[in-house]
């Protein structure tokens, strides 16, 4: 992020117009040494986290956009932040160091408000020399996160057409199972007619009767047993489809998965890279490290694994090729 031009409070206006990501990000490259001493202090990080993505879920107009609340949606931040402080208090705080404000609550000015730190050091705090190589593993974990939403969306997809295949298995079984005990019943009805054409204790009408019978059921299966091979034909057509349909789910799903791996190994890559570069992002690169961790509990154990061993051969590469 660039430095802002203007005098401190224009600064300032420009710093509360970033988003809130941004804003967090500013406010622990600021501080990471001094003051709140960010570096030192893993549970104050994680406060500027939660207090980042509380900001993002009350503000449900604008997300991960937006870059300040009202003063409702600043008070429902205070409580769930545990602060007994009123908004106007913070308000009251603020205005002592000669703030002005637009009765907007920006993440920057909470953050302002609890760490009582200089907010002109802030607006002119260095964001590090090393942006370029910052940008790049931005960028790839930003792609790594796409990739994983469009895995995610694949194998939601997969895990439908699943379900969908097993229960038109299950239709075409249950069809085939009526469509076998109709044809039982019609060749029971045959053997029956049969047995009576044939008895010799019976009389001729009877017997006749039953040939006639027996060779007008021969000549064209009943309307059930007619209507049980339709529907069993039918079953069996969809079942073909549902699983035409499931194996190109899985495919698909597959093909995402090991597409998301990859990308998350070149965001660990390229976050070691922007670690390994020196510079003095250091919040931004903490940010990188936290993001890159969130999104990897989104990943299927099994797969978390195959990413940590495709991960570790990676380093174990740029290891041996610097030795």
């Amino acid at each position: 992020m660039a430095a802002f031009s203007g005098t401190d409070q224009e600064k300032l206006v420009s710093l509360n117009g970033l988003k809130y990501k941004e804003q967090a990000i500013w406010f622990l490259n600021a501080f990471w040494k001094r003051d709140a001493n960010f570096e030192a202090n893993e549970e104050e990080r994680e406060h500027v986290w939660t207090a980042c993505g509380l900001c993002v879920e009350i503000d449900s107009a604008h997300r991960e956009d937006g870059n300040e609340l009202d003063e409702f949606q600043g008070h429902r931040l205070l409580e769930k932040l545990g602060h007994t402080q009123t908004v106007q208090e913070m308000r009251a705080h603020l205005r002592e160091i000669d703030i002005d404000f637009n009765r907007k609550i920006s993440l920057t000015e909470y953050l302002i408000s609890k760490y009582l730190i200089d907010w002109h050091v802030l607006v002119n705090a260095s964001q590090g020399d090393n942006s370029e190589v910052v940008a790049r593993a931005s960028q790839a974990l930003d792609a790594a996160k796409h990739a994983l939403d469009l895995a995610t969306e694949a194998e939601n997809k997969a895990s439908e057409a699943r379900k969908n295949a097993a229960e038109a298995k299950q239709q075409a079984d249950d069809a085939l199972a009526e469509l076998e005990a109709k044809e039982k019943e019609h060749a029971d009805a045959i053997a029956e007619k049969d047995r009576i054409a044939n008895d010799d204790t019976l009389g001729i009408v009877k017997r006749n009767r039953a040939k006639a019978e027996k060779a007008q059921l021969e000549s064209q299966d009943p309307m059930p047993l007619r209507t049980a091979k339709i529907h069993q034909e039918a079953t069996t057509r969809k079942l073909t489809k549902a699983l035409n349909k499931a194996g190109m789910a899985e495919s698909a799903a597959h093909a995402a998965s090991v597409n998301a791996q990859n990308a998350f190994a070149d965001a660990e890559t390229a976050l070691n890279d922007a670690v390994n570069s020196g510079g003095s992002a250091e919040g931004a690169l903490w940010w990188l490290d936290r993001e890159l961790e969130e999104a990897r509990k989104r990943m299927p154990r099994h797969k978390l694994k195959q990413l940590e061993a495709k991960v570790a051969a990676a380093k174990a590469e740029a290891a041996a090729a610097h030795a």
